[in-house]
Protein backbone atom coordinates (compact mmCIF):
# COMPACT_ATOMS: atom_id res chain seq x y z
CA UNK A 1 0.00 0.00 0.00
CA UNK A 2 1.16 3.56 -0.58
CA UNK A 3 0.55 6.55 1.59
CA UNK A 4 -1.64 9.15 -0.08
CA UNK A 5 -0.24 12.65 -0.07
CA UNK A 6 -2.47 15.65 -0.62
CA UNK A 7 -1.70 17.75 -3.63
CA UNK A 8 0.79 20.39 -2.68
CA UNK A 9 -0.32 23.78 -4.00
CA UNK A 10 3.05 25.42 -3.59
CA UNK A 11 3.89 28.21 -5.96
CA UNK A 12 7.06 27.74 -7.99
CA UNK A 13 7.97 31.37 -7.46
CA UNK A 14 5.67 34.35 -7.17
CA UNK A 15 7.33 35.99 -10.12
CA UNK A 16 6.58 32.97 -12.32
CA UNK A 17 2.80 33.03 -12.00
CA UNK A 18 1.86 36.52 -10.80
CA UNK A 19 2.41 38.79 -13.74
CA UNK A 20 0.26 41.77 -12.63
CA UNK A 21 2.92 42.94 -10.18
CA UNK A 22 5.43 43.61 -12.97
CA UNK A 23 5.90 46.95 -14.67
CA UNK A 24 5.13 47.43 -18.33
CA UNK A 25 8.05 46.18 -20.37
CA UNK A 26 10.23 48.92 -21.81
CA UNK A 27 11.08 49.13 -25.46
CA UNK A 28 14.52 47.65 -24.75
CA UNK A 29 13.05 44.51 -23.21
CA UNK A 30 12.22 41.54 -25.32
CA UNK A 31 8.56 40.99 -25.97
CA UNK A 32 8.06 37.70 -24.13
CA UNK A 33 6.73 37.70 -20.57
CA UNK A 34 8.65 39.88 -18.14
CA UNK A 35 8.51 37.20 -15.45
CA UNK A 36 10.44 34.88 -17.70
CA UNK A 37 13.17 37.45 -18.14
CA UNK A 38 13.40 38.05 -14.43
CA UNK A 39 13.47 34.43 -13.30
CA UNK A 40 14.78 32.70 -16.39
CA UNK A 41 11.67 30.51 -16.58
CA UNK A 42 9.07 29.77 -19.15
CA UNK A 43 7.59 26.96 -17.06
CA UNK A 44 3.97 27.16 -15.94
CA UNK A 45 4.12 23.97 -13.87
CA UNK A 46 6.34 20.95 -13.26
CA UNK A 47 4.64 18.02 -11.51
CA UNK A 48 4.57 14.23 -11.29
CA UNK A 49 1.13 12.71 -11.82
CA UNK A 50 0.30 9.40 -10.20
CA UNK A 51 -1.59 8.10 -13.23
CA UNK A 52 1.64 8.32 -15.27
CA UNK A 53 3.81 6.78 -12.55
CA UNK A 54 1.84 3.91 -11.05
CA UNK A 55 4.76 1.54 -11.71
CA UNK A 56 6.95 3.87 -9.63
CA UNK A 57 4.73 3.38 -6.56
CA UNK A 58 2.71 6.59 -6.87
CA UNK A 59 -1.04 6.33 -6.32
CA UNK A 60 -3.17 7.00 -9.38
CA UNK A 61 -4.71 10.16 -7.90
CA UNK A 62 -1.48 11.40 -6.37
CA UNK A 63 0.38 14.43 -7.70
CA UNK A 64 3.77 15.67 -6.57
CA UNK A 65 4.39 19.42 -6.74
CA UNK A 66 7.62 21.25 -5.91
CA UNK A 67 8.22 22.94 -2.59
CA UNK A 68 10.56 25.56 -4.04
CA UNK A 69 11.78 26.90 -7.35
CA UNK A 70 14.43 29.37 -8.42
CA UNK A 71 15.91 30.56 -11.65
CA UNK A 72 18.32 27.60 -11.58
CA UNK A 73 16.40 24.81 -9.90
CA UNK A 74 13.14 23.10 -8.97
CA UNK A 75 13.01 21.13 -5.72
CA UNK A 76 10.75 18.34 -4.47
CA UNK A 77 11.41 17.54 -0.78
CA UNK A 78 8.30 15.56 0.19
CA UNK A 79 8.54 12.59 -2.13
CA UNK A 80 7.13 9.42 -0.45
CA UNK A 81 10.04 7.23 0.64
CA UNK A 82 8.75 4.18 -1.26
CA UNK A 83 8.72 6.03 -4.61
CA UNK A 84 10.96 4.58 -7.31
CA UNK A 85 12.83 7.62 -8.63
CA UNK A 86 14.39 5.89 -11.60
CA UNK A 87 12.11 6.19 -14.63
CA UNK A 88 9.74 8.83 -13.25
CA UNK A 89 7.80 10.71 -15.92
CA UNK A 90 7.15 14.43 -15.25
CA UNK A 91 4.29 16.55 -16.54
CA UNK A 92 5.67 19.89 -17.75
CA UNK A 93 3.58 22.86 -18.93
CA UNK A 94 5.38 25.74 -20.71
CA UNK A 95 4.56 29.32 -21.63
CA UNK A 96 4.24 30.18 -25.28
CA UNK A 97 7.53 30.60 -27.07
CA UNK A 98 9.41 28.06 -24.94
CA UNK A 99 10.64 24.53 -25.49
CA UNK A 100 12.44 22.13 -23.16
CA UNK A 101 14.83 19.19 -23.41
CA UNK A 102 14.57 16.44 -22.40
CA UNK A 103 11.03 16.72 -23.64
CA UNK A 104 7.97 16.65 -21.43
CA UNK A 105 6.49 13.19 -20.77
CA UNK A 106 9.93 11.60 -21.25
CA UNK A 107 10.91 9.29 -18.29
CA UNK A 108 14.12 10.28 -16.47
CA UNK A 109 16.32 8.89 -13.72
CA UNK A 110 15.80 11.27 -10.79
CA UNK A 111 17.67 8.97 -8.39
CA UNK A 112 20.85 11.05 -8.58
CA UNK A 113 22.32 13.60 -6.12
CA UNK A 114 22.51 16.31 -8.80
CA UNK A 115 19.03 15.69 -10.17
CA UNK A 116 18.10 15.87 -13.86
CA UNK A 117 19.34 18.75 -15.99
CA UNK A 118 16.76 20.41 -18.25
CA UNK A 119 17.49 23.03 -20.89
CA UNK A 120 14.79 25.68 -21.42
CA UNK A 121 14.94 27.46 -24.77
CA UNK A 122 13.11 30.67 -25.70
CA UNK A 123 12.93 32.30 -29.12
CA UNK A 124 12.02 35.90 -29.98
CA UNK A 125 12.64 36.66 -33.60
CA UNK A 126 16.26 35.93 -34.23
CA UNK A 127 17.08 35.94 -30.52
CA UNK A 128 17.51 32.56 -28.79
CA UNK A 129 18.05 32.15 -25.05
CA UNK A 130 18.91 28.91 -23.27
CA UNK A 131 18.61 28.37 -19.52
CA UNK A 132 19.74 25.23 -17.68
CA UNK A 133 17.54 24.11 -14.81
CA UNK A 134 18.19 21.29 -12.32
CA UNK A 135 15.23 19.30 -10.99
CA UNK A 136 15.96 17.48 -7.72
CA UNK A 137 13.80 15.06 -5.75
CA UNK A 138 14.36 14.20 -2.09
CA UNK A 139 12.43 11.41 -0.45
CA UNK A 140 10.77 11.65 2.91
CA UNK A 141 13.00 9.80 5.33
CA UNK A 142 11.44 6.43 6.19
CA UNK A 143 10.38 6.33 9.83
CA UNK A 144 12.69 4.38 12.15
CA UNK A 145 10.65 1.46 13.47
CA UNK A 146 13.09 0.22 16.12
CA UNK A 147 16.19 1.50 17.89
CA UNK A 148 18.42 -1.33 19.10
CA UNK A 149 20.38 -0.76 22.30
CA UNK A 150 22.14 -4.15 22.45
CA UNK A 151 22.28 -7.61 20.88
CA UNK A 152 23.40 -10.50 23.10
CA UNK A 153 23.60 -14.28 23.44
CA UNK A 154 23.33 -16.37 26.60
CA UNK A 155 23.72 -20.03 27.51
CA UNK A 156 20.29 -19.98 29.16
CA UNK A 157 18.61 -19.23 25.82
CA UNK A 158 20.60 -21.84 23.93
CA UNK A 159 20.12 -25.02 25.95
CA UNK A 160 19.37 -28.34 24.34
CA UNK A 161 15.63 -28.94 24.61
CA UNK A 162 14.89 -30.70 27.88
CA UNK A 163 18.37 -30.15 29.31
CA UNK A 164 19.23 -28.03 32.31
CA UNK A 165 22.97 -27.71 31.74
CA UNK A 166 23.82 -28.54 28.10
CA UNK A 167 23.97 -26.07 25.23
CA UNK A 168 23.39 -26.74 21.53
CA UNK A 169 26.18 -27.56 19.11
CA UNK A 170 25.53 -24.29 17.25
CA UNK A 171 26.04 -22.30 20.42
CA UNK A 172 29.24 -24.20 21.26
CA UNK A 173 30.49 -23.29 17.81
CA UNK A 174 30.73 -19.61 18.77
CA UNK A 175 33.36 -20.35 21.42
CA UNK A 176 36.91 -21.63 21.26
CA UNK A 177 37.10 -25.44 21.22
CA UNK A 178 38.09 -26.83 24.62
CA UNK A 179 39.23 -30.33 25.62
CA UNK A 180 37.93 -31.31 28.11
CA UNK A 181 34.68 -29.57 27.28
CA UNK A 182 33.78 -26.57 29.41
CA UNK A 183 31.06 -26.94 32.00
CA UNK A 184 27.76 -25.10 31.62
CA UNK A 185 28.68 -22.46 34.18
CA UNK A 186 32.04 -21.85 32.47
CA UNK A 187 30.31 -20.11 29.55
CA UNK A 188 29.49 -17.09 31.72
CA UNK A 189 32.83 -15.29 31.47
CA UNK A 190 33.28 -16.16 27.80
CA UNK A 191 29.79 -14.87 27.00
CA UNK A 192 30.76 -11.49 28.42
CA UNK A 193 33.69 -11.35 25.99
CA UNK A 194 31.57 -12.58 23.04
CA UNK A 195 28.82 -10.03 23.66
CA UNK A 196 31.28 -7.18 24.24
CA UNK A 197 32.55 -7.66 20.68
CA UNK A 198 29.12 -7.52 19.03
CA UNK A 199 28.81 -4.22 17.17
CA UNK A 200 25.80 -2.45 15.66
CA UNK A 201 26.39 -0.16 12.68
CA UNK A 202 23.12 1.34 11.49
CA UNK A 203 21.15 -1.73 10.36
CA UNK A 204 24.05 -4.19 10.45
CA UNK A 205 24.87 -6.32 13.50
CA UNK A 206 28.28 -8.00 13.57
CA UNK A 207 28.89 -11.14 15.67
CA UNK A 208 32.55 -12.16 15.80
CA UNK A 209 33.84 -15.25 17.59
CA UNK A 210 37.10 -17.26 17.93
CA UNK A 211 38.57 -19.13 14.97
CA UNK A 212 37.71 -22.83 15.11
CA UNK A 213 39.57 -25.12 12.72
CA UNK A 214 37.51 -28.07 13.98
CA UNK A 215 34.11 -26.45 13.47
CA UNK A 216 32.34 -29.51 12.06
CA UNK A 217 28.72 -28.38 11.90
CA UNK A 218 28.01 -28.94 8.21
CA UNK A 219 24.80 -30.83 8.95
CA UNK A 220 23.77 -28.92 12.07
CA UNK A 221 20.38 -27.21 11.93
CA UNK A 222 18.43 -25.23 14.47
CA UNK A 223 18.40 -21.81 16.07
CA UNK A 224 20.94 -19.52 17.61
CA UNK A 225 18.85 -17.57 20.09
CA UNK A 226 19.75 -13.94 20.76
CA UNK A 227 18.14 -11.22 22.87
CA UNK A 228 17.57 -7.76 21.39
CA UNK A 229 17.21 -4.88 23.84
CA UNK A 230 15.56 -1.75 22.41
CA UNK A 231 16.19 1.84 23.50
CA UNK A 232 12.44 2.22 23.87
CA UNK A 233 9.49 -0.11 23.39
CA UNK A 234 8.55 -0.06 19.67
CA UNK A 235 5.05 1.22 18.98
CA UNK A 236 2.89 -1.24 17.05
CA UNK A 237 5.88 -2.97 15.47
CA UNK A 238 6.03 -6.67 14.58
CA UNK A 239 8.96 -9.03 14.14
CA UNK A 240 8.45 -10.91 10.87
CA UNK A 241 9.58 -14.53 11.12
CA UNK A 242 9.96 -17.26 8.51
CA UNK A 243 9.61 -20.02 7.66
CA UNK A 244 6.68 -20.29 7.99
CA UNK A 245 5.83 -16.61 7.59
CA UNK A 246 4.45 -15.20 10.83
CA UNK A 247 4.58 -12.05 12.92
CA UNK A 248 5.21 -11.38 16.61
CA UNK A 249 4.12 -8.09 18.17
CA UNK A 250 6.91 -6.46 20.19
CA UNK A 251 5.57 -5.43 23.60
CA UNK A 252 8.65 -4.92 25.76
CA UNK A 253 12.22 -3.63 25.73
CA UNK A 254 13.61 -7.15 25.32
CA UNK A 255 12.88 -9.44 22.38
CA UNK A 256 13.93 -13.09 22.00
CA UNK A 257 15.21 -13.51 18.46
CA UNK A 258 15.63 -17.03 17.01
CA UNK A 259 18.15 -17.02 14.15
CA UNK A 260 17.61 -20.13 12.05
CA UNK A 261 20.62 -21.99 10.66
CA UNK A 262 20.17 -24.55 7.90
CA UNK A 263 22.49 -27.29 6.70
CA UNK A 264 25.88 -26.17 5.41
CA UNK A 265 25.45 -22.64 6.83
CA UNK A 266 27.30 -22.55 10.17
CA UNK A 267 30.48 -24.13 8.81
CA UNK A 268 34.20 -23.47 9.03
CA UNK A 269 34.51 -22.47 5.37
CA UNK A 270 31.55 -20.07 5.63
CA UNK A 271 32.87 -18.42 8.78
CA UNK A 272 36.13 -17.55 7.04
CA UNK A 273 34.22 -15.04 4.91
CA UNK A 274 31.07 -14.75 7.04
CA UNK A 275 27.36 -15.32 6.55
CA UNK A 276 24.42 -12.94 6.97
CA UNK A 277 20.94 -13.58 8.37
CA UNK A 278 17.97 -11.32 7.62
CA UNK A 279 15.80 -9.79 10.38
CA UNK A 280 12.70 -7.78 9.40
CA UNK A 281 10.48 -5.47 11.43
CA UNK A 282 7.14 -4.18 10.16
CA UNK A 283 4.49 -1.60 11.05
CA UNK A 284 1.07 -1.03 9.49
CA UNK A 285 0.24 2.65 8.98
CA UNK A 286 -3.21 1.92 7.60
CA UNK A 287 -2.70 2.91 3.98
CA UNK A 288 0.91 1.78 4.04
CA UNK A 289 3.03 -1.02 5.52
CA UNK A 290 6.55 0.10 6.37
CA UNK A 291 9.31 -2.46 6.85
CA UNK A 292 12.78 -2.08 8.32
CA UNK A 293 15.47 -4.66 7.65
CA UNK A 294 18.48 -5.62 9.76
CA UNK A 295 21.25 -8.07 8.92
CA UNK A 296 23.13 -10.18 11.48
CA UNK A 297 26.61 -11.08 10.23
CA UNK A 298 28.48 -14.09 11.70
CA UNK A 299 32.21 -14.51 11.11
CA UNK A 300 35.50 -15.37 12.78
CA UNK A 301 37.18 -12.61 14.75
CA UNK A 302 40.10 -11.72 12.48
CA UNK A 303 41.61 -9.43 15.11
CA UNK A 304 42.75 -12.45 17.15
CA UNK A 305 45.60 -14.63 15.85
CA UNK A 306 44.73 -18.35 16.33
CA UNK A 307 47.05 -20.37 18.56
CA UNK A 308 49.71 -22.67 17.07
CA UNK A 309 50.06 -24.79 20.23
CA UNK A 310 49.66 -28.49 19.40
CA UNK A 311 51.45 -30.11 22.36
CA UNK A 312 49.77 -33.12 23.95
CA UNK A 313 51.97 -32.74 27.04
CA UNK A 314 54.44 -30.19 28.42
CA UNK A 315 57.53 -29.86 26.25
CA UNK A 316 59.75 -30.40 29.30
CA UNK A 317 58.23 -33.81 30.17
CA UNK A 318 61.01 -36.19 31.16
CA UNK A 319 61.64 -39.51 29.46
CA UNK A 320 59.64 -42.30 31.10
CA UNK A 321 57.16 -39.93 32.75
CA UNK A 322 53.40 -40.30 32.45
CA UNK A 323 51.49 -38.45 29.75
CA UNK A 324 48.67 -37.47 32.09
CA UNK A 325 46.84 -35.41 29.46
CA UNK A 326 45.85 -38.65 27.68
CA UNK A 327 44.16 -40.79 30.32
CA UNK A 328 41.95 -43.89 30.07
CA UNK A 329 39.56 -44.59 32.95
CA UNK A 330 39.49 -48.30 33.74
CA UNK A 331 36.14 -49.98 33.09
CA UNK A 332 34.79 -46.79 31.52
CA UNK A 333 31.19 -47.14 30.27
CA UNK A 334 30.79 -45.92 26.69
CA UNK A 335 27.42 -46.32 24.93
CA UNK A 336 26.35 -48.85 27.60
CA UNK A 337 29.48 -50.94 27.01
CA UNK A 338 32.33 -51.34 29.48
CA UNK A 339 35.66 -50.51 27.81
CA UNK A 340 39.26 -49.92 28.94
CA UNK A 341 38.89 -53.22 30.79
CA UNK A 342 42.01 -55.27 30.03
CA UNK A 343 43.17 -56.00 33.52
CA UNK A 344 46.66 -55.19 34.73
CA UNK A 345 48.41 -58.09 36.47
CA UNK A 346 51.72 -58.52 38.18
CA UNK A 347 54.08 -60.89 36.44
CA UNK A 348 54.39 -64.25 38.12
CA UNK A 349 57.73 -65.58 39.20
CA UNK A 350 57.88 -67.72 36.06
CA UNK A 351 57.99 -64.58 33.96
CA UNK A 352 54.76 -65.38 32.19
CA UNK A 353 51.56 -63.51 32.87
CA UNK A 354 48.22 -65.15 33.45
CA UNK A 355 44.71 -63.94 32.77
CA UNK A 356 42.51 -63.64 34.70
CA UNK A 357 45.05 -62.53 37.24
CA UNK A 358 46.02 -64.99 39.93
CA UNK A 359 48.44 -62.53 41.45
CA UNK A 360 47.98 -59.11 42.94
CA UNK A 361 45.74 -56.70 41.01
CA UNK A 362 46.48 -52.99 41.11
CA UNK A 363 43.27 -51.01 41.11
CA UNK A 364 44.48 -47.84 39.42
CA UNK A 365 41.45 -45.92 38.24
CA UNK A 366 43.18 -44.01 35.43
CA UNK A 367 45.75 -45.51 33.05
CA UNK A 368 48.18 -43.26 31.16
CA UNK A 369 51.00 -43.91 28.66
CA UNK A 370 54.58 -42.76 29.14
CA UNK A 371 57.04 -40.87 26.95
CA UNK A 372 59.42 -43.52 25.57
CA UNK A 373 61.73 -41.52 23.27
CA UNK A 374 63.46 -38.23 23.86
CA UNK A 375 62.03 -35.53 21.62
CA UNK A 376 64.68 -34.15 19.31
CA UNK A 377 64.76 -32.02 16.19
CA UNK A 378 61.58 -32.16 14.13
CA UNK A 379 60.16 -35.26 15.83
CA UNK A 380 56.41 -35.32 15.34
CA UNK A 381 56.48 -33.61 11.97
CA UNK A 382 56.09 -36.78 9.87
CA UNK A 383 54.49 -40.19 10.19
CA UNK A 384 57.92 -41.79 9.87
CA UNK A 385 59.25 -39.77 12.80
CA UNK A 386 56.39 -39.50 15.32
CA UNK A 387 56.53 -38.68 19.00
CA UNK A 388 56.50 -42.07 20.79
CA UNK A 389 54.28 -42.75 23.80
CA UNK A 390 53.63 -46.28 25.07
CA UNK A 391 51.58 -48.30 27.47
CA UNK A 392 54.29 -50.37 29.11
CA UNK A 393 54.34 -54.18 28.97
CA UNK A 394 55.39 -54.02 32.62
CA UNK A 395 56.74 -51.23 34.72
CA UNK A 396 58.78 -52.41 37.67
CA UNK A 397 60.06 -50.00 40.24
CA UNK A 398 61.87 -50.57 43.53
CA UNK A 399 59.70 -49.21 46.34
CA UNK A 400 60.71 -49.93 49.97
CA UNK A 401 63.19 -52.48 48.64
CA UNK A 402 60.42 -54.32 46.83
CA UNK A 403 59.83 -54.68 43.11
CA UNK A 404 56.42 -53.16 42.39
CA UNK A 405 54.69 -53.15 39.01
CA UNK A 406 53.40 -49.62 38.39
CA UNK A 407 50.18 -50.56 36.68
CA UNK A 408 49.18 -46.93 36.13
CA UNK A 409 51.11 -47.16 32.86
CA UNK A 410 50.24 -50.73 31.85
CA UNK A 411 47.54 -52.26 29.68
CA UNK A 412 47.72 -56.02 29.06
CA UNK A 413 46.34 -56.59 25.56
CA UNK A 414 47.95 -59.92 24.69
CA UNK A 415 45.74 -62.40 22.90
CA UNK A 416 46.42 -66.00 21.88
CA UNK A 417 44.90 -66.74 18.50
CA UNK A 418 42.03 -69.20 18.91
CA UNK A 419 42.32 -69.05 22.70
CA UNK A 420 39.26 -70.40 24.53
CA UNK A 421 38.40 -69.55 28.09
CA UNK A 422 37.26 -72.01 30.68
CA UNK A 423 33.59 -71.98 31.64
CA UNK A 424 32.56 -68.83 33.47
CA UNK A 425 35.61 -66.85 32.36
CA UNK A 426 35.34 -63.65 30.34
CA UNK A 427 37.93 -62.24 27.96
CA UNK A 428 38.33 -58.45 27.79
CA UNK A 429 36.96 -56.82 24.62
CA UNK A 430 40.17 -54.89 23.82
CA UNK A 431 38.19 -51.70 23.21
CA UNK A 432 39.58 -48.37 24.33
CA UNK A 433 38.72 -44.70 24.51
CA UNK A 434 40.67 -41.85 26.06
CA UNK A 435 37.97 -40.28 28.17
CA UNK A 436 40.10 -37.85 30.16
CA UNK A 437 42.03 -35.61 27.75
CA UNK A 438 43.55 -32.17 28.06
CA UNK A 439 44.48 -30.28 24.88
CA UNK A 440 45.55 -26.67 24.31
CA UNK A 441 42.61 -24.31 23.74
CA UNK A 442 41.34 -24.70 20.19
CA UNK A 443 43.40 -27.83 19.46
CA UNK A 444 41.82 -31.07 18.23
CA UNK A 445 42.63 -34.63 17.14
CA UNK A 446 42.89 -35.58 13.48
CA UNK A 447 43.96 -38.56 11.35
CA UNK A 448 43.84 -36.70 8.04
CA UNK A 449 46.64 -37.80 5.72
CA UNK A 450 47.90 -40.60 8.00
CA UNK A 451 48.30 -44.09 6.53
CA UNK A 452 49.50 -46.29 9.38
CA UNK A 453 50.99 -49.75 8.87
CA UNK A 454 49.48 -53.20 8.66
CA UNK A 455 51.87 -56.11 8.37
CA UNK A 456 52.90 -59.22 10.28
CA UNK A 457 55.24 -57.35 12.57
CA UNK A 458 53.02 -54.49 13.61
CA UNK A 459 49.56 -53.01 13.14
CA UNK A 460 49.31 -49.26 13.68
CA UNK A 461 46.04 -47.72 12.61
CA UNK A 462 45.20 -44.03 12.24
CA UNK A 463 42.69 -43.52 15.06
CA UNK A 464 41.36 -40.62 17.08
CA UNK A 465 42.03 -41.64 20.72
CA UNK A 466 38.97 -39.71 21.89
CA UNK A 467 36.80 -42.09 19.86
CA UNK A 468 36.36 -45.83 20.43
CA UNK A 469 39.12 -48.00 18.93
CA UNK A 470 40.36 -51.60 19.30
CA UNK A 471 43.87 -52.91 19.91
CA UNK A 472 45.10 -56.42 20.63
CA UNK A 473 48.61 -57.92 20.50
CA UNK A 474 48.58 -61.44 19.18
CA UNK A 475 51.50 -63.65 20.18
CA UNK A 476 54.31 -63.89 19.30
CA UNK A 477 55.66 -60.51 20.24
CA UNK A 478 54.42 -57.35 18.53
CA UNK A 479 53.52 -53.85 19.71
CA UNK A 480 50.33 -52.74 18.03
CA UNK A 481 48.79 -49.32 18.47
CA UNK A 482 47.41 -46.18 16.90
CA UNK A 483 48.79 -43.02 15.29
CA UNK A 484 47.15 -39.58 15.35
CA UNK A 485 47.71 -35.85 15.05
CA UNK A 486 47.12 -33.04 17.50
CA UNK A 487 46.22 -30.00 15.36
CA UNK A 488 46.46 -26.49 16.78
CA UNK A 489 43.62 -23.96 16.75
CA UNK A 490 45.04 -22.41 13.59
CA UNK A 491 44.21 -25.63 11.72
CA UNK A 492 47.70 -25.69 10.21
CA UNK A 493 50.26 -26.52 12.89
CA UNK A 494 50.31 -30.14 14.11
CA UNK A 495 52.36 -32.87 15.76
CA UNK A 496 52.07 -36.60 15.11
CA UNK A 497 51.96 -39.05 18.02
CA UNK A 498 52.23 -42.84 18.01
CA UNK A 499 50.64 -44.67 20.93
CA UNK A 500 51.78 -48.30 21.28
CA UNK A 501 50.51 -51.04 23.56
CA UNK A 502 53.62 -53.05 24.44
CA UNK A 503 53.32 -56.85 24.44
CA UNK A 504 54.97 -58.50 27.41
CA UNK A 505 54.70 -61.97 25.87
CA UNK A 506 57.99 -62.43 24.09
CA UNK A 507 57.48 -65.66 22.17
CA UNK A 508 55.01 -68.34 21.21
CA UNK A 509 55.92 -70.48 24.21
CA UNK A 510 54.30 -67.93 26.53
CA UNK A 511 51.04 -69.20 27.90
CA UNK A 512 47.87 -67.60 29.10
CA UNK A 513 46.07 -69.72 31.65
CA UNK A 514 42.79 -69.59 33.49
CA UNK A 515 43.90 -71.74 36.39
Amino acid sequence: MKKVFKKLSIVLMIGIIVFSCEKEPSKKEISYNTAVKKYGYGIKSFTFEGKKNIDNNLDENEELSPVAAGHKGIYFNRVPHETILEGLTPTIKLHDGFSITPSTDEPQDFDTPDGVKYTLTSTDGDKVKKTEISVKLNKIKAPKLVEIESFKFSKENNKITGSIDSVTALYKGMFINKTPQRKFEDYTDEEIILNSKITIDKNDIYVKFPYNGSLGLDNATGNLNAVITFKKVPDGVDLIQKPPLSSVRIKSLDLDLPITMGKHEFTHSNMLSGISKHVRFSKDYGSEVITEDYFVHFEYDKSIIPSSNCDLFPVNLELGKSVDNLAFTKNYVHDNEKVNNTYMCLLLASGHGQWPCTGEIKNDVSITPVLTKSITGNMGSTEENPIEIHFRKDYWRKIDNKNVNITKNTFDVALVSGYKLAAGKEMPNFKFIADNIVLPDGAFFSTEGLKGTKCYAQIICPKDPSKLFEVSNKMPYRNNGIIFKVVAQDGITYKIYRLLFENKYQNSSSKLTTD
